[in-house]
Order: structure tokens, then C-alpha cells, then sequence
């Protein structure tokens, strides 16, 4: 499932090269890290509160934000 999903996010990152990037149901955020290493602004959001916060611990960029939803 881990590499099903990183193949996705790395083919997502060339096409938000620039752009702002919304992940939703982002989980634990790693894959929103990802995008945030191309794109100009990346938000995850999730409905979880403790994955979010595992989520704003683990990762952090000043492009990067997480949030409940």
C-alpha cells in the first residue's frame, strides 16, 4: 500500500511544481510532505485530530500546514 501511494504523490509532485496542493485525507502527512517539497503551498487535511497532530510533529516546512476537516 506504501509504495502504491508514494508512486501517486511522486507523479502528483511534478504537476504542483509552482502551485498550491491540497491533500485530502492526508493521514499521517507524509505525502503531503512530499508536495510540499515542489509545490509553492501544501495543506493536508484530515478528520482526525490525533493523526493531524502526528501529522504537524513529523513534518515541517514553512510551505507546509496541516488541518482537521
Amino acid at each position: 500500500d506504501l509504495a502504491r501511494h508514494l508512486v501517486a504523490y511522486r507523479f502528483a509532485q511534478e504537476r504542483v511544481r509552482g502551485k498550491e496542493a491540497l491533500d485530502a485525507g492526508c493521514g499521517d502527512g507524509y505525502g503531503t510532505d512530499l508536495l510540499a517539497q515542489t509545490a509553492s503551498r501544501a495543506t493536508g487535511v484530515d478528520r482526525n485530530p490525533d493523526t493531524i497532530a502526528v501529522a504537524r510533529r513529523r513534518y515541517q516546512r514553512p510551505n507546509l500546514a496541516y488541518r482537521v476537516c
